[in-house]
C-alpha cells in the first residue's frame, strides 16, 4: 500500500513538473493544456472531455469523440449515448440533450431518470448538430420502462404492461396486459391502419384496429384450422348467445311468395318431385350437403321460403276444408229431412 502511495505521488509530481496540471484555489486538478479539455471540480470552463464538475457544455465525460455521459442540472439524471451530450450549465437545459456532430448516420442513446424511469432514444439518417431532444417528448423515444414496470415502444406513458403505438402517441391507455395502438390524422376510409397486425413474411395475415369501443379484423381468419376460405373459418363447435346477419342486398328474403303472380307447386307436383328426387325442390341434396357444406344465410331463407310456401298450402287446405264443411252440412240437412218424412 505504502508503496502505491508512493507511485502515485511521484506521478502526480511528475504531471505537475511538465506544467499540465496544476491545483486550483480550491484543491481541484485542473489541465492546463486547454486542447486536452481535462478538469475535475474545476473553477474555469473546460468544456468536457472528462471535465467532471461545474457546468459544463459538452457533458460530463466524451470518450473519443463521439461517445458521451452527462447529467441533467434539475433532477441528477444520468444520460449516456453516442454524437449527443447532455449539458447541465443551464436550467434551459434540465430536460434536454442535444446532437453533437452534423452527420447522415444519427444518434442513440439512453436516459436514466432519478424517477426510476429508463429511457432509449434513436435516429437514424441525418441529424444536425445541437439540435434539441426532449426527454420528456415522445420524438426519438424508441423505448420507454416505467418505474412502476411498464415497457411502451413509440410511447411515453404506458398504460399498459406492454403497450406499442406508432409515435407520436402520446396518449394514455387503458390498465390492460397488452396493448398496440396506431395513431392517423384521420382513422376512417384508407387511413385506417392495423394496430396488431401479424402476417406470413409479408404475405397474407391480419390486423387488429380499435376505434372507440368497435374492434375491425382485416384478412382472414382460422380457428382450429390452417386453411381459411373466408373472412373467419371455424373446425368446430361456435358457442354463443346470439348470432345476426346483415342481408345488405346479399340476398332476397321470399316475401315475394305472397305475392299474386307468384307460381306455387301444386301438392301433387311435390310429391312427384320427393318420390324422385328424395328431397324438397330447391333444396340441396344430402349428397350435396356434404360435398359443398351448408350456406347458413341462404339455407335460412330457403327454409323460410318453404314454410311460406306451406303456409300458403294450408291456408289453401282450410279454404277447402271450409268449402267441403259446408258440403257435409248441407248434406247432414238434406239426410235429416228425408229421416223425418
Amino acid at each position: 500500500m505504502r508503496k502505491l502511495m508512493l507511485i502515485f505521488t511521484g506521478l502526480a509530481a511528475s504531471l505537475l513538473a511538465r506544467g499540465q496540471w496544476s491545483i486550483n484555489a480550491t484543491g481541484d486538478a485542473v489541465n492546463n493544456n486547454s486542447s486536452k479539455k481535462v478538469g475535475i471540480g474545476v473553477s474555469t470552463q473546460v468544456m468536457a472531455n472528462l471535465q467532471i464538475g461545474e457546468g459544463t457544455g459538452d457533458g460530463l465525460l466524451n470518450l473519443g469523440g463521439r461517445t458521451g455521459i452527462g447529467s441533467l442540472r434539475s433532477t441528477g439524471d444520468l444520460f449516456a449515448g453516442t454524437n449527443v451530450y447532455a449539458t447541465y450549465a443551464s436550467s434551459s437545459e434540465n430536460n434536454l440533450f442535444r446532437v453533437l456532430n452534423t452527420n447522415s448516420s444519427g444518434f442513440s442513446a439512453v436516459h436514466f431518470s432519478s424517477s426510476g424511469d429508463v429511457n432509449f432514444f434513436t435516429r437514424g439518417g441525418n441529424v444536425t448538430a445541437n439540435d434539441p431532444i426532449s426527454v420528456t417528448s415522445a420524438t426519438y423515444n424508441a423505448l420507454k420502462i416505467s418505474g412502476n414496470g411498464r415497457v411502451g415502444i413509440g410511447t411515453i406513458q404506458p398504460g399498459a404492461q406492454f403497450t406499442v403505438a406508432l409515435p407520436p402517441y402520446t396518449g394514455v391507455p387503458a390498465n390492460s396486459s397488452l396493448v398496440f395502438f396506431n395513431q392517423s390524422s384521420n382513422p376512417v376510409g384508407t387511413d385506417l391502419k392495423p394496430a396488431l397486425e401479424v402476417s406470413n413474411n409479408g404475405g397474407s395475415g391480419f390486423g387488429l384496429v380499435s376505434i372507440a369501443a368497435n374492434n375491425y379484423l382485416s384478412g382472414n381468419v382460422s380457428i382450429g384450422t390452417t386453411s381459411s376460405d373466408a373472412k373467419l373459418t371455424v373446425k368446430g363447435q361456435i358457442h354463443a348467445q346470439g348470432v345476426k346477419v346483415d342481408l345488405l342486398g346479399a340476398i332476397t328474403p321470399p316475401d315475394y311468395v305472397f305475392e299474386n303472380d307468384y307460381k306455387l307447386m301444386s301438392l301433387e307436383e311435390v310429391k312427384a318431385f320427393i318420390d324422385q328426387n328424395k328431397h324438397l325442390p330447391e333444396v340441396p341434396s344430402a349428397k350435396e350437403m356434404e360435398k359443398n357444406g351448408v350456406q347458413l344465410l341462404e339455407m335460412n331463407m330457403l327454409l323460410l321460403k318453404k314454410i311460406e310456401e306451406l303456409t300458403l298450402h294450408l291456408i289453401d287446405q282450410k279454404n277447402e276444408l271450409i268449402v267441403k264443411s259446408k258440403q257435409i252440412e248441407d248434406l247432414q240437412k238434406r239426410l235429416t229431412s228425408l229421416e223425418n218424412r
